[in-house]
């Protein structure tokens, strides 16, 4: 597994949730949407600290692997 860790900060607002990932530099990615589930694929590799949204601080998040 990559050694860099990448925060995950969440925050809950009136009608949407803004998930941002800490990268330290521009990263480019891909987001898929399908049958309400939100896929997002960077193209470097590192391991996402996803505790904050463990954690529940967004309804609108039901989870995330």
């Amino acid at each position: 597994m990559p050694g860099k860790v990448i925060p995950v900060r969440v925050g809950a607002h009136k009608g949407f949730t803004r998930v941002v990932f800490d990268w330290p530099t521009a990263i480019d990615y891909g987001v898929q949407q399908k049958a309400g589930t939100i896929s997002i694929r960077f193209r470097s590799n590192a391991r996402i600290d996803l505790s904050q949204l463990a954690a529940g601080k967004s309804p609108m998040v039901a989870s995330a692997k």
